[in-house]
């Protein structure tokens, strides 16, 4: 009977000890996870930044042979009265669009305040074409998300930028407007 009751008691300390290490485990495990979820964080920070001076043009038509630099600058200077040199595009090309449709064009300007310029004036556009924030998959799929869901009416994507003299820090991405009153 004592060897039973030695032997239950061994058994006990070894359970003890992998309860233990179980335990520790899983704190590792949750502390991996939430480094995880920070870094996704992160990088989806970074991509957003580093598109904070592209513009996604959709719907211009495409051509054999097109110079999109030059009839980017003139269409812009023309349409939407933003005086911009060619050099003030420091990338322009097509990237894949949706299959049987026309495929939009991201441009890189020179600097945030002329993406600004060239977007407040974005409605004097002609021909259905369309100017649009180049932002990431996940910002994208979270707007339509919460788009398509029933507590937002409007979503809209912010860039937000503070004077030198402004203390104030804005750390959104996106921000959701107008409130759906559920009475």
């Amino acid at each position: 009977m004592d060897s039973l009751m030695i032997d239950n008691e061994n058994l006990r300390e070894r359970v003890r000890a992998k309860d233990k290490s179980i335990e520790k485990l899983e704190e590792q495990v949750s502390d991996n996870n939430n480094r995880a979820i920070d870094a996704i964080k992160l990088g989806n920070y970074n991509e957003q930044y580093s598109r904070k001076h592209n513009i996604r043009m959709l719907n211009y038509p495409e051509r054999p042979h097109e110079v999109l630099r030059d009839e980017f600058v003139n269409m812009v200077n023309k349409e939407l009265k933003v005086d911009i040199k060619p050099d003030d595009v420091q990338a322009i090309h097509r990237i894949p669009g949706k299959e049987g449709h026309i495929k939009p064009i991201i441009v890189k300007v020179r600097n945030t305040e002329l993406k600004i310029k060239i977007m407040r004036q974005k409605r004097g556009l002609k021909n259905d074409i369309k100017f649009h924030d180049d932002i990431t998959q996940r910002n994208l799929g979270l707007m339509t998300r919460l788009k398509n869901g029933e507590h937002f009416e409007n979503v809209w994507f912010l860039i937000a930028m503070s004077m030198p003299s402004n203390r104030m820090e804005v750390e959104l991405d996106l921000t959701y407007l107008t409130i759906l009153n559920k009475n």
